[in-house]
């Protein structure tokens, strides 16, 4: 997804004719999510954006575990079986690693989001557990 930022054209499939708008949207998108999904794993790590509602990264990193791993599930899946004249834009064996790594990222967001959620209400739970009640 990310393919250009790491090493620019070496990875790509120079049989692939159709570089167009359509193939670096959907490059741009994957990157997008990437990108939205690091941010938000880096914000709830806690090495930045302490400011921020809780909510604000979650959300972005639940959003961002989807199309990562689904995207790239049915896209490692053609890379690999290769049905008809599918011809993917990245070389086969660098685009089966590139699919591999972002379904592996989709799922480690989606884990850590419910680790920081489990601890979160955890907390919750014992800070309503000690107040005194009223009455």
């Amino acid at each position: 997804m990310a393919v250009l930022g790491v090493g620019g054209r070496f990875a790509f499939n120079t049989a692939f004719h159709a570089w167009d708008l359509n193939s670096r949207l959907l490059l741009a998108n994957g990157a997008l999510w990437a990108l939205l999904g690091g941010w938000s794993l880096r914000v709830l790590a806690g090495s930045a954006g302490g400011r921020l509602p809780l909510w604000l990264p979650m959300m972005t990193g639940f959003i961002a575990s989807g199309p990562l791993f689904a995207w790239s599930s049915w896209k490692f899946v053609w890379a690999v079986l290769r049905p008809g004249d599918y011809e993917p834009l990245e070389y086969p064996a660098v685009a089966i690693v590139e699919h591999g790594i972002a379904m592996g990222a989709g799922i480690a967001i989606l884990g850590l989001l419910i680790r920081v959620h489990r601890a979160r209400a955890a907390t919750h739970a014992a800070a309503k557990a000690n107040r005194p009640t009223a009455g």
